[in-house]
């Protein structure tokens, strides 16, 4: 029972860091993968199963990437919806928007990692269900966004017969059409595990995302109560309340009790017992033959670093409006879009290149290979990966405009191509402890020297007159590490003692 409420209690905790987190240093579907991730490991560990506790990083690795798979989906406009409040015509239309894209990015998700859960078990599922359903995967998501995510021509006012973004284009047909195809494989093959797991966690997450929306539109700094009161008084007035984050944390939150709370409900319906020890795969003997085949094709993805990325002009004016640069480095980046380099004609296409390339090396092979029996894939995609959105997304975006970006660069791909010839030889040494450090730690302390660093500071305490305007300046980041720091800590004792 102890174990039962300490699984919940974490994963309803970490998830709510990691999709915080998710909206704070990466975005989009690479930062999706923490959370994921850490309900992933926190479920195998505390499942009680031997096959899957030993096997923590296949259950790991699907978790991240499921949640990858999901973060095509767009919602900042379907959140704008909803800021009349209750009663305008925007609001219904925004929480049944919420609703939908939670309910399938989070749905696809938990069907990818209840499949892995169920596979070790070795009685539903054959090699040949699971490529020939991931494969399907691909043209039921293109068919799901043709036929209720198209046609959008906002400049021809033409818009699919239901949507939720007027000009932002949305894949939520896709996910949908994603989620069914798993759903068909769980009703052929019986297994009544991640057919009512994955509805559980759909439906709860997206009831989740509306009431996270709703304290979103109420929490905001010049949102009052009906009473003229603020939802959270004096921290609000005062703009401590960062209403945002808190939406994310909630998001986040939801999608860990539901993950956790279901799997042990309906733990009874595994193929498994308490003294199970084998996780079940097929090509077991072919482990590191796929491993390479995976980096090979990812090191061949990852060339696209060696192209210097151009931000747009207003992606440069949103952070130097946010103080995320100084004057010195706006001028400079905004006169760098006069001559960019030569390389960067190539830029868009590389650009629709290795975004499919994406999704199916850091979504879809990864889960695939590790249930066929790689382990080392899924170790790869358990601990290097999660470090490498790191390395990809801030050494090559957001740092771009620092003067010290050649130093994270050599430091942070130094520190990737440690983990990914590290796991091919000696992939025992990265344990379960040893993600967990390595997900509390890095991305913490990258958003930190972000957020910190000493030319924003001086701006701050320029601006405020004072070391105590220049904290308090931060607004509703001080409530958010409130959360954020603690939980890191509680994360980094758990690893170092329990796990």
């Amino acid at each position: 029972m102890l174990e039962s409420f300490l699984l919940v209690f974490l994963c309803i905790v970490s998830m709510a860091y990691g999709w915080g987190m998710r909206g704070s240093i990466l975005g989009g579907e690479k930062g999706a993968m923490l959370p994921g991730a850490f309900v992933g490991l926190l479920i195998a560990r505390f499942s009680g199963i031997p096959a899957l506790q030993d096997n923590w990083f296949i259950l790991t690795c699907a978790g991240a990437s499921g949640f990858f798979l999901g973060g095509c989906q767009t919602y900042g406009e379907t959140l704008g919806l909803t800021f009349g409040g209750f009663g305008t015509p925007g609001f219904k239309r925004g929480l049944t928007g919420v609703f939908v894209k939670g309910f399938t990015w989070f749905g696809v998700a938990a069907q990818m990692f209840g499949i892995a859960v169920v596979s070790g078990g070795g009685k539903h599922y054959s090699t040949t269900d699971l490529i020939l359903t991931y494969c399907a995967t691909v043209p039921a998501y293109f068919i799901g966004r043709s036929l209720l995510n198209r046609p959008h021509k906002p400049k021809e006012n033409i818009f699919p017969k239901i949507y939720f973004s007027k000009t932002r284009v949305e894949y939520w047909g896709g996910s949908l059409f994603v989620f069914l195809t798993f759903f068909a494989l769980n009703l052929v093959r019986h297994d009544w595990f991640t057919a009512i797991y994955s509805w559980i966690v759909a439906l709860t997450a997206g009831l989740g995302w509306v009431i996270a929306q709703i304290v979103h539109v109420y929490s905001h700094p010049r949102t009052k109560l009906k009473n003229g009161k603020f939802l959270f008084g004096k921290l609000q007035e005062k703009g401590l309340i960062e209403s945002w984050k808190f939406m994310e944390c909630l998001i986040g939150g939801f999608g860990g009790l539901a993950m956790s709370a279901a799997f042990l409900g309906l733990k009874h319906l595994l193929p498994y017992t308490a003294e199970s020890t084998q996780y079940i795969a097929p090509f077991a003997s072919a482990d590191k033959t796929m491993a390479i085949a995976w980096t090979v094709l990812f090191l061949i993805y990852s060339l696209h670093v060696i192209v210097e990325p151009i931000p747009k002009k207003n992606r440069i004016e949103e952070l130097y409006n946010y103080d995320q640069l100084t004057k010195e480095e706006y001028e400079k980046e905004i006169k760098a879009l006069e001559k960019p380099p030569f390389l960067m004609q190539y830029r868009p296409l590389f650009a629709n290149i290795y975004e499919g390339t994406e999704f199916i090396l850091l979504g879809f092979l990864p889960p695939l290979l590790s249930m066929l029996g790689s382990a080392q894939t899924a170790r790869l995609g358990a601990v290097f990966v999660l470090f490498w959105v790191l390395t990809d997304e801030i050494c090559f975006d957001r740092f771009i405009y620092r003067k010290s970006r050649y130093i994270f660069r050599v430091c942070m791909l130094g520190i990737s191509a440690a983990l990914l010839v590290g796991i091919h030889l000696v992939p025992d040494f990265f344990t379960c402890s040893f993600a967990l450090l390595m997900y509390a730690v890095s991305y913490e302390l990258l958003q930190f020297l972000w957020q910190q660093r000493p030319a924003l500071l001086k701006i701050r305490k320029e601006k405020t007159g004072s070391v105590k305007g220049m904290i308090l300046s931060f607004g509703g980041q001080l409530t958010v590490q409130a959360f954020f720091l603690p939980t890191c800590l509680l994360l980094d004792i758990l690893a170092l003692t329990i796990i």
